[in-house]
């Protein structure tokens, strides 16, 4: 900050800001709204002591310094435009309380940023209110599922009370191959065939709507295939198994959320 100036925490005049690992924020670009999800740092900006809060010695403070880092300014104080604050009513009616518009609240004087890295994109964010401005800066960042791999127990409990069970199983960043701990996911299903030498199964590979819906279709049904593949290797016979991809038909959560998004990325294993 400049000299005299403090970060504190939003909506409030003590702390030094809120950071997420996970979070949300709309950004304004050409007046549009944009949404980004990673971790983020929240503030408010306050002048402390006799300095005088001045909009303009913030707002060229920014433009210089994100300048200097590479970045390129993709909003310079437009409003929204007309329809924007309809559309994001209808599709996240609780992004104002659940603290998804502290940078982007309708506001006059939106100024929004990104700085593109090899390693990196972030978003950063000022709105220039009248005595305090109001900062996010947002790394993007993919969800991470921190659900824990379904057991072999539980799986034989969906499949009996359902006829299928429902895994997340970890693969490789937009690839068909299983990470290690997709690996293990796929053990716990060994260990249901072993213990259930007649029972045949289905495996049906799902993903989320991001990108191209013919890419996702061939996505789903090599996960799908990679799963098989991975339990006839361990010994499962191959007369025991198919599989197909879905792509992403039959989303069972939001598509409009990453936590909805996670759940669709999935593999079903039905009995046949």
């Amino acid at each position: 900050m400049p000299e005299n100036y403090a970060f504190r925490d939003p909506n409030h005049y003590n702390g030094d800001g809120q950071t997420k690992d996970i979070d949300r924020e709309y950004f304004y670009v050409n007046g549009k709204y944009v949404m980004q999800e990673g971790k983020t740092f929240k503030a408010d900006i306050r002048a402390e002591d006799s300095k005088k809060y001045n909009v303009l010695e913030l707002q060229k403070s920014f433009d210089d310094l994100i300048s200097k880092l590479g970045g390129v300014k993709v909003n310079n104080g437009e409003t929204l435009k007309e329809g924007e604050e309809e559309s994001l009513a209808k599709s996240d009616p609780n992004a104002y309380t659940n603290g998804y518009l502290h940078s982007s609240n309708n506001w006059k004087d939106v100024h929004t940023y990104v700085i593109r890295t090899p390693e990196n994109v972030l978003w950063i964010q000022c709105n220039y209110g009248s005595e305090s401005a109001y900062l996010t800066v947002l790394q993007v960042s993919e969800f991470v599922n921190k659900m824990s791999i379904l057991p072999a127990s539980e799986i034989k409990n969906q499949l009996d009370k359902n006829g299928k069970a429902v895994l997340h199983i970890n693969f490789d960043t937009d690839k068909a191959s299983l990470s290690s701990e997709g690996k293990s996911a796929v053990a716990e299903i060994k260990k249901v065939l072993d213990q259930n030498p007649t029972m045949k199964v289905s495996i049906n590979g799902y993903t989320d709507n991001s990108g191209n819906k013919s890419h996702n279709l061939k996505l789903s049904d090599d996960r799908a295939k990679t799963v098989r593949t991975e339990l006839e290797n361990s010994g499962i016979s191959s007369q025991r198994l198919i599989s197909k991809g879905f792509g992403q038909e039959n989303p069972i959560a939001d598509n409009g959320n990453e936590k909805g998004k996670s759940e669709n990325r999935r593999v079903e294993i039905v009995k046949i």
